[in-house]
């Protein structure tokens, strides 16, 4: 063939798993070793291998996964231009596979492969924040440079334990999706998916705001680049959900999975708690980048009742001599908003960095009002100045209003000495506003 001698020779040796490197790029640090005992046959063109080999103390890990392959042993056959394997066994990540397939071999060289494997408790983390257990049967086909990965998996056991904190994950997803978008990675598309994954086992959500089981049905689909989940998981029956300190029963939550290159998940979670003499009615909807709340009661309460009973146990209805319970009740309402939307993060990014404004932070508060004679709502900005020796705050009413602002300085001079300056324009008949200076003093002393 090609003008070239046929060859005839026996093999007999230990062939080191490591020569895998440079042929096989997907794989990672390959290591172990393989028993021969062939026949070479063909032309330098066109060589075939019969015999048969070993497999003993094998490993290695999928480039571009966490996937680790440890103590893989099996027999091997070599058939002209193929290597089949049957029955081989493997730890992926500590749990067990049993694998079986051929690769197809152009000049020694592997160029299309198709494995099968069972597997058993085998635990993976993709993403980090969410380790499940699955077990079940897939397979692999293609090429070094385009493999489909199919199958169906059943997930033995997952928990979801991240903290969520719900008025601030838009902020939160939004910074995860943009970092995801600046670490693709296309050298990644090689390995694509087309897998069932059947979570039926036991599988929870244990965090911050929700706690309980979750069943359901979804495929895992694109890429090892752009990895996407489509169909919907469902929270079982006694699920609970917690929202500022009250304990809702969930009647109805399911999460649907839509998109085919990434994870972009849609909520719809409906639950109920009873607070007091209230029944207050929780609906979390919309896609989890941007989630909407919406708080319903019996008997009916306004937006800032709600927030403040449940945030602090009271309405304004407890007090109603008292005005100042609704503006109490309007800065909850609002400081649950400016979370929400991540208004203080917004603030800051305007702000100049570097060491003259330190730990700037922007909430809402309320304060005694002297003019309104009632408590108000009011946004608060705070800042250390001059590496932690000098704080700077400043309160205005979220009404508009000029009456009520104040102004506050406090210049550390030690460890227990610090002067504060005060500026507020509260009293109506002092146009410059009223104006102070306190010294402060401060020992601790242990008996």
């Amino acid at each position: 063939m090609g003008g070239g001698r046929d060859l005839d020779l026996e093999a007999s040796g230990v062939l080191d798993l490591r020569f895998l490197t440079t042929p096989v790029p997907v794989l990672r640090r390959p290591h172990g070793r393989v028993r021969l005992e062939a026949h070479v046959g063909g032309t330098a063109e066109a060589l075939e291998l019969l015999g048969e080999g070993q497999v003993e103390e094998g490993g290695f890990q999928v480039r571009g996964t966490n996937a680790v392959f440890e103590e893989l042993t099996g027999s091997l056959s070599f058939s002209q231009n193929r290597v089949i394997f049957d029955g081989a066994e493997a730890r992926i990540n500590g749990g067990k596979a049993t694998m079986s397939g051929e690769v197809e071999l152009v000049r020694m060289l592997p160029t299309r492969l198709r494995l099968e494997a069972q597997l058993e408790a085998v635990p993976v983390a993709i993403p980090a924040y969410l380790p499940v257990t699955l077990s079940g049967r897939l397979e692999a086909a293609g090429t070094p440079e385009e493999t489909v990965v199919t199958g169906r998996l059943h997930v033995l056991r997952a928990r979801y334990t991240e903290n969520v904190d719900l008025e601030k994950r838009a902020v939160e997803l939004r910074r995860r999706r943009d970092a995801a978008a600046r670490t693709y990675d296309k050298a990644a598309e090689w390995l694509r998916f087309d897998l069932q994954l059947a979570v039926d086992g036991d599988a929870r959500i244990e965090n911050d705001v929700a706690r309980g089981g979750v069943r359901g049905e979804l495929s895992l689909v694109g890429s090892l680049a752009a990895p996407g989940l489509v169909g919907s998981l469902v929270m079982t029956e006694g699920s609970r959900a917690m929202f500022r300190g009250n304990e809702f029963v969930l009647g109805h939550a399911v999460v649907d999975f839509t998109e085919r290159n990434r994870v972009e998940m849609a909520l719809d979670v409906h639950g109920d708690s009873r607070v007091r003499d209230y029944q207050v009615f929780m609906h979390v909807f919309g896609p989890l980048t941007e989630p909407r709340l919406a708080l319903t009661s019996s008997p009916p309460l306004s937006q800032p009742d709600i927030i403040t009973l449940l945030s602090m146990g009271y309405t304004s209805r407890d007090t109603p001599a008292s005005a100042g319970v609704q503006g109490v009740a309007t800065a909850a309402a609002a400081q649950a908003l400016i979370s929400a939307s991540g208004l203080d993060e917004q603030v800051r990014r305007f702000v100049p960095r570097g060491e003259v404004l330190q730990d700037l932070s922007v909430r809402v508060t309320s304060a005694y009002s002297e003019g309104a004679s009632q408590a108000e709502p009011r946004a608060e900005f705070e800042s250390w100045l001059l590496k932690d020796r000098l704080k700077l705050r400043f309160q205005a009413p979220l009404t508009g209003a000029r009456a009520g602002q104040k102004a506050q300085a406090e210049l550390r001079l030690g460890e227990n000495t610090s002067l504060q300056y005060q500026w507020d324009n509260e009293t109506p008949d002092k146009r410059a506003g009223d104006h102070g200076i306190d010294l402060r003093l401060r020992w601790e002393w242990q008996e």
